[in-house]
């Protein structure tokens, strides 16, 4: 045998359980059970025995017949498991053709294994196309589970394959405190008063074809966060939210309108709000708050107007974080900003149909008023930033902590020594502890109207040579040249001030997935 291997067996045979279960703690469950397992008696034992390892399983399904006997394997695996399952993902997905049969028989066998997961706290089903109750489901979890996320799509709707909740099922859960509803508006069909569990703090709704929130709401007094996506109701069918009186967090994400602003002031502890897309992206209309029905040939632009009458509403609580992000139809900033006075928190990113305001840049101000005095963390695209305005008044920000700059693009669309100011204008802030650069991707592009090549001229001695450099090159050099001294200038700026902390990032880690960073609200 070679003596490198002898080394490495007798080296794996001498880490404690403890540390090899941290070990295959980062391999995925497939891999660990069907391959780790199989490599000796001891990582057998620790795979299907070691509680580190079976806290969190994520399980997936499907009615192909080639995964059934892999599947089958998993479910004996789960069974052993159950009684140290804390979080668990299921997924069952229908492949191909087939009658059902085989699906609502995997099914039943997970419901056993399920039943036996008397420690379980978190649960995450995908279910397709799958007839199911989910009432015996959660039955036996009911003392033990505090999160809860379902997903159900249909393949047509008004389909048979409608899955059922029973009140006796979901209200039973009495220690929940997290619900996500995910695919399908049929949830809703299903609640009644007495079907939601009252003592739920966080509720998530991301339902196609859903146009009204459902006025059995009102029994969740203890309702903390709502999160509702692509919303495709009017003003006025947000009207069950002035029911959720404790509610403190709201995140209204591609939700085609916003809630009328007499509904927004009745939140009356309300200190987050969140808006991750413009109702113009929807294709819808703005609207007025004092009609019901709007016409149809009112133009986009009326959602910036939606914006300010929120805004306004907004004005009168004592909200700490807004994050705006995604309301392209806005030029820049809305004014009606001016009224979040109480904020501590503000976050705002877009990426404008109309860049003429960014263009001119040297233009660009911030709200009249004091709203900012009091931020301790702020994000602003580079754009906004840059302008001398409103780096002017920026020094007012005496409280800020935390300065987020996003969408910094290479080569940036200023002269180099003004883009990089604010590198040096943190400098001034007292408290100021973090500072996040994020650069924008695709800085080798062409821009609409530049010219495709360039002629580079260059000398050696007294000869001077011409050279055609396409503009895609000429950019990317000149990107990386704003790179390097973008770099140089936080590294002179952390040596001011020790206790600085400056990151530069791409655009897409600080908001991956095209969505913007996750951004943890004040404590209140």
């Amino acid at each position: 045998m070679d003596p490198a291997s002898v080394g490495q067996r007798a080296l794996l045979a001498s880490l404690s359980n403890d540390l090899t279960a941290a070990i295959l703690a980062l391999v995925p469950l497939r891999e660990r059970v069907f391959k780790c397992a199989l490599v000796c008696k001891r990582w057998h034992e620790l795979v299907t025995t070691e509680p580190q390892l079976l806290q969190s399983l994520e399980l997936q399904a499907s009615s192909d017949s080639a995964s059934n006997g892999r599947f089958s394997s998993l479910l004996r695996f789960l069974s052993a498991a159950a009684p140290h399952v804390r979080q668990l993902s299921l997924s069952l997905e229908a492949r191909g053709h087939y009658t059902g049969s085989e699906m609502r028989q995997l099914a039943a066998h997970l419901h056993t294994c399920l039943a036996r997961c008397t420690q379980l706290e978190s649960l995450s089903p995908r279910l397709g196309s799958v007839p199911c109750t989910l009432g015996p489901w959660l039955a036996p979890l009911a003392g033990s589970l505090r999160r809860l996320e379902l997903e159900y799509k249909i393949s047509v709707p008004g389909s048979d394959n409608t899955l059922r909740l029973e009140p006796e099922g979901l209200a039973a859960c009495t220690q929940l405190e997290a619900l996500a509803l995910i695919g399908s508006a049929v949830w809703l069909q299903a609640p009644v008063a007495g079907c939601w569990p009252a003592g739920i703090t966080s509720l998530e709704l991301r339902l196609s074809w859903l146009s009204e929130l459902p006025t059995s709401f009102a029994v969740l007094s203890s309702l903390r966060r709502l999160s509702v996506a692509s919303f495709e109701g009017k003003p006025n069918r947000w009207e069950a939210l002035s029911t959720l009186t404790t509610l403190r967090t709201l995140e209204l994400d591609h939700c085609k309108f916003l809630p009328a602003p007499e509904l927004l002031t009745a939140l009356v502890q309300l200190q987050s709000v969140e808006l991750l897309s413009s109702p113009a992206d929807h294709d819808g209309d703005g609207f007025s708050s004092n009609s019901e029905d709007e016409s149809d040939d009112e133009p986009d632009m009326l959602s910036s107007s939606e914006l300010d009458y929120a805004l306004e509403a907004l004005g009168r609580l004592q909200l700490a974080h807004m994050k705006i992000s995604g309301c392209n139809f806005l030029p820049t900033l809305p004014c009606e900003v001016r009224r979040l006075s109480s904020l501590r928190s503000f976050s705002f990113d877009f990426d404008p149909e109309d860049d003429s305001a960014l263009r001119d840049w040297r233009r660009l101000r911030l709200p009249h008023g004091t709203w900012h005095h009091n931020l301790t963390r702020l994000e602003l695209p580079h754009a906004i930033l840059a302008a001398p305005a409103v780096l002017q008044a920026l020094q007012a920000c005496t409280q800020l902590e935390e300065l987020t700059v996003g969408r910094f693009s290479l080569p940036p669309q200023q002269p180099l020594p003004e883009a990089l100011h604010f590198v040096a204008w943190v400098g001034a802030l007292p408290r100021l502890a973090r500072l996040t650069v994020g650069l924008c991707e695709g800085w080798s592009e062409v821009p609409p109207g530049m010219p495709r090549h360039y002629e580079r001229s260059s000398r050696q001695g007294d000869t001077w040579s011409a050279d055609i450099e396409p503009a895609e090159c000429m950019l990317q050099r000149q990107g990386l040249a704003a790179m390097g001294t973008l770099a140089t200038a936080a590294l002179e700026a952390q040596a001011r001030r020790p206790g600085l902390t400056i990151r530069i990032v791409s655009d897409a880690e600080l908001h991956p997935d095209g969505q913007e960073g996750e951004w943890v609200p004040c404590s209140y």
